[in-house]
């Protein structure tokens, strides 16, 4: 730990506090008991959205600036990371395109209609969310992988690190939450990671990719491509 802490630099160690304090608060609020007692105390749903996107603002924000302003690139790096700089960077420059090939997808699939949050025999989701019910969140996870395996600084680990675990831990939250409001055929016909409930046969592929369409797709290649371009023009 005394080594770690030796290795940051004075804006990792406020990019560090303020990405703890981004996790900590977004987790609190977003706790089912908490939530409902913060709904009713601020005097509605509207409120408190506003509230949370303060929060969310006031913590994640300040770790921002610092990152993308003065501390992205520099200071040391992780020796593990370094040792493998190349395959891991290449690694990172398909995360990256990953990422970007999944923004046009997230609003292609449906999930739950507001008539289907009770016990039903059959509950139908469609695009995107035939793959993974979190395609958010995972979309977050594989961006901020990619950028740690490219960057390769502890100064990027501090910040994306977080990010990374917020979005999955976000997603197994989100899901315990939910699971008091949605229909169990829901989770059962869905998955957290990707691609398991298509891999365990409840959902099929084919018919996410005719759902989530040609022209999507021909916009996610190109989204990617132009992530490459980017990523590796001189």
């Amino acid at each position: 730990m005394t080594s770690l802490t030796t290795n940051l630099s004075g804006d990792d160690k406020k990019v560090v506090l303020y990405m703890s304090s981004f996790i900590v608060t977004h987790t609190i609020m977003s706790h089912g008991v908490v939530r409902d007692a913060l709904i009713k105390a601020l005097g509605g749903t509207s409120r408190f959205i506003s509230t949370y996107a303060v929060t969310s603002f006031a913590t994640l924000g300040p770790a921002a600036w610092i990152y993308f302003r003065r501390s992205k690139g520099t200071g040391e790096s992780v020796p593990a990371l370094a040792n493998n700089s190349q395959l891991l960077s290449n690694l990172g420059l398909i995360l990256a395109m990953k990422a970007a090939f999944m923004i046009p997808l997230l609003g292609s699939g449906k999930g739950i209609d507001v008539d289907q949050k009770k016990a039903v025999d059959s509950v139908r989701v469609t695009g995107i969310i035939r793959i993974t019910r979190h395609s958010l969140f995972w979309m977050f996870a594989v961006l901020s992988a990619s950028q740690i395996l490219r960057g390769q600084k502890y100064s990027d680990v501090c910040f994306h690190l977080p990010l990374i675990v917020e979005a999955l831990f976000g997603a197994l939250h989100q899901d315990q939450r939910l699971r008091q409001v949605y229909p169990k055929q829901f989770y059962e016909q869905t998955s957290w990671f990707p691609w398991l409930a298509v891999l365990g046969g409840q959902q099929s592929a084919v018919q996410a990719f005719k759902e989530i369409g040609v022209t999507r797709f021909a916009v996610s290649t190109l989204l990617s491509l132009a992530t490459y371009w980017y990523c590796t023009k001189k």
